[in-house]
């Protein structure tokens, strides 16, 4: 079993973890890497599995930070089923549609704007291109050093399985058919028992160097397929000319995808309910539990199994805070072999809910005891619901004037509340 970290690893977005086994191929949330221009340019790097080879995907919830590249994974190849909560299914719908329809917008803007401004665009875009090329060499560093930690990993794991083994009169693990592999090893025989112990490769991309500009291209290969090539095109130029690898073609100013390629992906969608588990792939069973943050949001527990063995495994995704008024409270798991925790706020700790919900008093009341506007940027999905609750239970008590005059300035918010109400 392989656990690769594609997101959410040294930054806070992109959710993207793939876990494969002798049998299947899943990849839980697939998610846009968000904030500044260096994590930005994250989302063009290509990607690091086959789309069409992945059996399914498994969604969190429904924050483009982690199912903002699905319709760029659907337009690639996949043609699998995406499992979702039925809130989930819904908000994530509405959500790419609107990133879609935004980069189309932000599209054709900057269009206008090169038109304007050539000779500084043509500087920008090779500043950008430059941006992409680190951050490929950060993706392939990030490679080379999992593949290091899981070696020695590997060797300690062994080590000690020896060393049990021995106390047992039993014989050291290598000698075992299907024991002793890890990242890198072939691969044991189907059927021959438990996999080995490499459990955080990342696999390696071939990304050749930008040449053209085109709005879309092929999913370059994986490296390994390509050095496998190298050795039969070395024979005679022409064929090593046909073997050529695909030429990664970026253009950075078109959208990742469009509100049409959105469409299409929310088709995938395959609604679960919550505490009910589904086999999503050969020998990988999944069951959703509420994890409080959103609308349909979940922890994601998988029964992996594979070569006569079953693991657990946890994926929070972002969790919700205990006792918040329109939410359940996350689910409690106490048991599992491995797990993926979300930490978006680090060691930061947030205030208690009194306290915060007096701040937000307190300051609307400053506001409108000198006749002000105020502006709360708040996530169009959740947060705003939240505040827009608590604003109401403040009127009722008169802890602030009634009817503030509140305004929100997205369909995607006023379309997200009517999902919530039905």
């Amino acid at each position: 079993m392989d656990l690769h970290f594609l997101g959410a690893a040294t930054t806070v977005t992109g959710s993207q973890f793939l876990l494969t086994t002798d049998r299947a191929r899943v990849l839980i949330d697939c998610g846009m890497f968000q904030g500044s221009p260096n994590e930005v340019i994250r989302n063009r790097v290509p990607l690091a599995y086959e789309p069409d080879e992945l059996d399914a995907i498994l969604l969190t919830h429904a924050h483009l930070d982690h199912c903002g590249l699905i319709p760029l994974v659907v337009r690639a190849g996949f043609k699998g089923p995406i499992h979702a909560t039925a809130g989930t299914a819904e908000l994530a719908r509405l959500v790419l549609l609107d990133s879609g329809k935004l980069q189309e917008e932000f599209a054709k803007r900057g269009r206008r704007w090169e038109e304007r401004n050539p000779e500084k665009a043509a500087r920008e875009e090779q500043e950008d291109l430059a941006a992409l090329d680190a951050a490929i060499a950060e993706a392939e560093a990030g490679r080379v050093a999992s593949d290091a930690i899981g070696d020695q990993l590997g060797d300690a794991v062994e080590a000690a399985i020896d060393e049990a083994l021995a106390e047992v009169g039993a014989p050291p693990a290598a000698a075992i058919p299907g024991r002793g592999r890890r990242a890198g090893d072939a691969p044991a025989e189907h059927g021959s028992g438990p996999t080995g112990y490499d459990l955080m490769a990342v696999p390696s991309l071939y990304v050749p160097s930008h040449r053209s500009l085109e709005e879309t291209g092929p999913v370059p290969k994986r490296r390994d397929d390509v050095d496998a090539g190298r050795a039969h095109a070395a024979a005679t130029p022409e064929i090593a000319l046909r073997e050529q690898p695909p030429i990664l073609e970026a253009d950075l100013d078109e959208p990742l995808y469009t509100s049409r390629d959105a469409e299409l992906a929310a088709r995938r969608f395959q609604p679960i309910e919550y505490d009910h588990e589904r086999e999503v792939a050969p020998g990988v069973f999944a069951t959703f539990l509420d994890a409080g943050h959103i609308l349909g949001s979940a922890i994601i527990r998988l029964r992996v199994q594979e070569g006569g063995t079953e693991r657990t495994l946890v994926f929070s995704g972002d969790l919700g805070r205990c006792d918040t008024p329109i939410l359940r409270d996350p689910t409690v798991l106490t048991k599992a072999d491995y797990v993926v925790v979300e930490s978006t706020y680090g060691g930061r700790e947030h205030e208690p809910q009194k306290e915060a919900i007096q701040i937000l008093a307190d300051t609307v009341r400053l506001v409108a005891e000198n006749d002000g506007v105020l502006l709360v940027p708040s996530f169009a999905i959740g947060r705003t619901q939240e505040i827009v609750w608590q604003l109401d239970r403040l009127i009722d008590t008169g802890a602030i004037p009634g009817d503030p005059g509140l305004i929100a300035d997205q369909r995607l918010v006023r379309r997200s509340v009517r999902i919530r109400s039905e």
